[in-house]
């Protein structure tokens, strides 16, 4: 029997975060009902409904699902896929692609002869091409800015000024904004609206009301929070989600 391009199965998550782990393929897990959150040394992504999770290589991570969650696993042999970024993604699904992981679940494996390479030609055409979605929130290694970052986690809904917060931890509120940054690449507000958005991601994926969500991160109206919602992923919490 000739290798396998590709190898497809569905996978239950339960609650619960998976041992750290890695694979020698490329793995695309498709989000079709929960969330999921991906956790590596530098990052952390969260996988909603109709999203994917591009996972490369050699690539040491975790799993954590937001309630009942369930998904299609692909296993990719590198070669099949070479000019992806060497990191974690989110990516969009569109319908043809998600046509493609449906016929793979159907046939699990791919085969390495003609036809098994042209299918597998344009499943690597279409991952590469699916839109990216910006749900990475980056995870400071440095004492302070982990500190930081602990105390806005601790309540979402708190909003500490620069100021307030460096009091806190006996450092300017310019020092503490410069290492942020440093540490993050993103604004010590930036990291915080994105903490926000993927911390209200997992609360509705696992069955909470999308009022208590807004106010439980800290919006001020869950008119506010579906606004801020659409514009990061093009939907409503209710239709992503499948819920009125």
């Amino acid at each position: 029997m000739p290798e396998a391009l590709v190898r497809a199965h569905l996978q239950r998550y339960s609650r619960g975060r998976t041992p750290d782990f890695s694979h020698d393929r490329h793995q695309l897990i498709s989000v079709s009902s929960g969330a999921l959150a991906i956790s590596s040394r530098d990052a952390r992504w969260i996988v909603p409904t109709g999203h994917a999770a591009w996972i490369p290589a050699r690539t040491r991570c975790s799993l954590e699902p937001a309630g009942a969650t369930q998904a299609t696993v692909l296993y990719i042999k590198p070669e099949v896929v070479r000019w992806m970024e060497p990191a974690c993604q989110v990516l969009a699904i569109p319908a043809f692609l998600a046509a493609i992981v449906e016929h793979m679940v159907g046939i699990e494996w791919l085969p390495s002869d003609r036809s098994g390479r042209r299918l597998a030609g344009v499943l690597a055409d279409q991952i590469a091409t699916a839109g990216r979605v910006d749900l990475r929130l980056p995870s400071p290694r440095h004492a302070r800015t982990m500190q930081v970052s602990e105390l806005l986690m601790a309540d979402p809904s708190d909003t500490p000024s620069l100021d307030a917060l460096g009091h806190e931890l006996s450092v300017s509120a310019r020092t503490l904004a410069r290492h942020f940054v440093a540490d993050t690449g993103l604004t010590l507000g930036q990291w915080r609206l994105q903490f926000r958005l993927t911390h209200a991601l997992t609360l509705v994926a696992s069955g909470r009301a999308v009022k208590d969500v807004a106010f439980e991160v800290g919006y001020e109206s869950p008119s506010a929070f579906v606004a801020a919602f659409k514009r990061a992923l093009g939907t409503t919490p209710g239709k992503l989600f499948r819920r009125i």
